[in-house]
């Protein structure tokens, strides 16, 4: 999975995710010979913030390693101060025009262990995909070691919101089967 420095370098399908997904199995992409393998992947042009990768086996993950390239949280968090602080709670959640940022600035790892959750409200319920016109809203959930970054001690979390116009977002964390972690609802007005 590559995390790009800038979002808008996606193709746009893939904006909405935050990130490009270069899948693969061995039996492709893979070389065999000698006893030894090797695989080799060429990375896009644009610049990374990010790569996570790993191998899995049906759900059960066998290894995984995430590599966050030099500058990349600050890179996230540039020009937050000029965004308009739409929560602030566990994380300090800043509103950009197309994007929320989630950033604290002393992290550890109890602090993104908990999933987050991203529910955004259209104006207009035909806006919605039709499978998810009957719930209202359109669940943008997601985990930290997914689309998040941390360097120097701070962690920061990007992601771009549809284009459609919103009344309202409700995000946090949450420990499954356990009370949430943090809720912040972001209403109409903060989104005008």
């Amino acid at each position: 999975h590559l995390h790009p420095a800038d979002v808008a370098d996606l193709p746009p399908d893939r904006r909405p995710h935050g990130l490009d997904n270069l899948d693969f199995s061995f039996e492709t992409y893979g070389l065999l010979g000698g006893g030894r393998c090797a695989v080799e992947r060429l990375l896009p042009g644009y610049e990374l913030a990010a790569i996570h990768t790993g191998q899995y086996v049906g759900e059960a993950r066998q290894w995984s390693e995430r590599i966050v390239f030099p500058g990349a949280v600050d890179k996230v968090i540039e020009g937050v101060e000029n965004m308009r602080p739409a929560a602030n709670s566990v994380f300090d959640v800043y509103l950009d025009e197309d994007r929320l940022v989630y950033v604290k600035e002393e992290c550890g790892a109890e602090d993104v262990a908990a999933p987050f959750f991203l529910h955004v409200h259209p104006a207009d319920v035909a806006d919605l995909p039709p499978h998810l016109q009957t719930h209202g809203f359109a669940n943008l959930d997601f985990a930290f070691e997914t689309h998040g970054l941390r360097g120097g001690g701070r962690c920061a979390a990007e992601r771009l919101l549809p284009g459609y116009e919103l009344a309202a977002i409700h995000t946090g964390q949450y420990v499954p089967g356990e009370n949430r972690e943090w809720s912040a609802r972001i209403g109409i007005e903060d989104l005008q």
